[in-house]
């Protein structure tokens, strides 16, 4: 009986120890499992980068390209210089006056201009009705009046978005004419006198919207020399033959409104 018992207490301590070991192999199964494994799990594992912050929308930049035309009005002030020349007898004598002259101006302008970055490049041309006048003498005996003025020429500008400041130069044209209440011009025909020269100036645009703007401007103005009157005059008996030039010059001042397409 006492071998018996001391049978099942061994088979006892058997079955113990070989549980012990079954475990221990699990750990250490389990231990090189996640040895071998944990580099693998550690290389799936995904670190996601923080989102780049949204950059601001930049401004809408305003396009100048595309034609245009609009409406102006303004002044011009001067000075015209008066050149006579009296012939008879064999006898020849000059004179010259410098008078001012001034008026109101106002008229229509076509254009196209083309944006290249914020360089703007472009084409006008104006045509305004004036009374710019200008008095040979004081009395008013003989005066010119400018009755229109044209332009045709081009403009630089740089684009600060919806602000153009530009400079602009060209071809000027326009015709003078002529009165006189002098009694030795009585009857005599006064002929118009077409002037050609040229214009420079600065001005500067500024776009309410796409389609419309507002501008002001400022040009010298050149017209040259021309004749004017040239014909035979008598007085007291004695007829000569008289010439007058006119060299006119003078400074416009404008503001209009410009509709784009």
């Amino acid at each position: 009986m006492y071998l018996n018992g001391c049978g099942a207490n061994a088979r006892h301590y058997i079955q113990q120890e070989s549980a012990m070991r079954l475990n221990h192999r699990i750990l250490a199964s389990a231990a090189l499992t996640f040895a071998l494994t944990a580099p693998a799990l550690a290389a799936d594992v995904v670190f996601e980068e923080p989102a780049a912050p949204v950059a601001a929308m930049a401004p809408v930049t305003h396009d100048w390209t595309g034609f245009s035309v609009g409406v102006f009005a303004g002044g011009g002030t001067g000075d015209a210089k008066f050149f006579g020349t009296a012939s008879s007898a064999g006898e020849s004598e000059s004179d010259g006056s410098e008078m001012d002259a001034d008026g109101l101006l106002g008229g229509v302008q076509i254009g196209y201009d083309h944006q290249f970055g914020n360089a703007v490049l472009g084409a006008r041309a104006s045509i305004a009705a004036t009374n710019i006048e200008s008095d040979m003498v004081d009395d008013a005996d003989f005066t010119s009046k400018l009755t229109y003025l044209g332009t045709v020429g081009a403009r630089a500008g740089i684009s600060v978005e919806k602000f153009l400041p530009y400079v602009h130069g060209g071809l000027a044209f326009g015709q003078t004419k002529q009165k006189s209440s002098m009694a030795e011009l009585a009857g005599v025909n006064l002929d118009d006198a077409n002037h050609t020269g040229w214009t420079a100036g600065v001005g500067a645009e500024y776009a309410l919207t796409q389609n419309v703007s507002i501008g002001a401007e400022y040009g010298y103005v050149d017209l040259g020399k021309e004749n004017v009157f040239d014909g035979n005059v008598s007085a007291a008996g004695t007829t000569a033959a008289v010439q007058i030039d006119e060299d006119l010059a003078f400074h416009t001042f404008k503001a209009g409104v410009n509709f784009r397409f």
